[in-house]
């Protein structure tokens, strides 16, 4: 039996599963999602280069 849990909800249902496979997915997206974020300060530049000049 896994340790870890995921939260996930879609208004106004939650759900708190420990199924190992639907928590091993949930992780595996979360990780490419934060590999592909931008620093805070790599954020604020793009952001005020779409505010233009």
């Amino acid at each position: 039996m896994s340790r870890e849990a995921v939260y996930f909800e879609n208004h106004p249902v939650f759900t708190l599963s420990e199924d190992e496979e639907t928590v091993l997915r949930y992780s595996l997206v979360l990780g490419g999602l934060l590999s592909q974020a931008l620093s805070e300060e790599e954020s604020r530049a793009f952001i005020a280069s779409l505010a233009g000049p």
